[in-house]
């Protein structure tokens, strides 16, 4: 898939690169934001097909590989313990939202910094 994602990314800066109009950076696709994007259309799926909420799914996508780490040896045993405790999945459920709320507002601001950055070359350019 990384070599789907390197395709896309091409073919979306030739698309730009020949487009009579011009488009905004933040419109443009970067590897970070497709792998983000993938992400949250994996969680949406899967959260779709179960039932559970996204964090239920990411929880349960560690707790899967907690397992399968554990056929492979038995120093996961300690961690699955330590997952199966609610106090854990409450706080790490708390952090993974935070840390979307986060990342979302990190994508806002970069976005809004774009926007501000080109008004004020607009407006340079106006004065000129």
């Amino acid at each position: 898939e990384s070599g789907l994602l390197t395709w896309l990314l091409g073919l979306q800066q030739l698309i730009v690169y020949f487009s009579p109009d011009a488009t905004l950076s933040s419109e443009r696709w970067t590897l970070p934001k497709l792998q983000l994007q993938k992400l949250r259309l994996k969680v949406s799926g899967e959260s779709d097909r179960t039932g559970q909420g996204p964090f239920d799914v990411v929880l349960s996508a560690v707790l899967d590989a907690a397992q399968d780490k554990q056929q492979k040896g038995d120093k996961v045993t300690v961690l699955q313990a330590a997952w199966r405790r609610r106090n854990v999945q409450g706080k790490f459920q708390q952090t993974v939202s935070e840390m979307m709320e986060i990342n979302g507002l990190i994508e806002g601001l970069a976005e809004r910094e774009k926007e501000l950055e080109e008004e004020a070359a607009a407006w340079e350019a106006k004065q000129m």
